[in-house]
């Protein structure tokens, strides 16, 4: 599915699982230089952006906020490239939110809580559907997305890496994205 900036996707709350859960994501992003989520969830939950700086940053809330920053971020050990797929899974038990990108784990935190389904969106955030939400209209994604799972259990490294693999082998996965 190509995104250009201009609209995001609301799936209903029932979509989204209670409890642990495992977020795979494959993408290619048109510019990696702006501010943008690929999935973003409201409350304590998990999100999947990418940086001003083109990292790629995993986060969610934690049972016990700080402010004025209550998130618990992950992020890249590398920016990533504009038009280049990327396979990105964010893994979440209850007690830890893991980042893999590509088959690799890009790092763990601890990071305790419960999960709901409240505000669930694919590509940015719908400003009208969700006010409280940190991020201005820039924060909408633009580029391909070509598969999204989200599954009720965390997903082992394993699985992770045995599911990356398979992408590898997919005739588009070495092209770019044309602008």
């Amino acid at each position: 599915m190509e995104f250009k900036g201009d609209f995001v996707l609301n799936p209903s709350l029932e979509s989204i699982p209670y409890g642990p859960l495992t977020m795979e994501v494959v993408f290619a992003v048109e510019n990696v230089l702006r501010h943008q989520y690929i999935v973003y969830q409201r409350g304590a939950q998990a999100s999947l952006r990418i940086d001003s700086q083109g990292y790629l940053i995993a986060e969610r809330l934690p049972e016990n906020r700080k402010h004025p920053n209550p998130y618990i971020s992950l992020r890249s050990g590398e920016p990533l490239e504009s038009g280049k797929w990327y396979h990105a899974v964010i893994s979440f038990d209850g007690e830890t939110l893991r980042l893999y990108l590509n088959g690799k784990e890009e790092g763990t935190v601890a990071c305790r809580g419960t999960r709901s389904s409240e505000g669930f969106f694919i590509g940015g955030l719908d400003m009208k559907s969700d006010l409280m939400a940190p991020v201005s209209e820039n924060g909408i994604f633009s580029g391909m997305i070509f598969r999204i799972s989200i599954i009720g259990r965390q997903w082992t490294a394993v699985e992770v890496i045995d599911v990356y693999k398979r992408l590898e082998m997919l005739p588009f996965w070495k092209t770019k994205i044309i602008k």
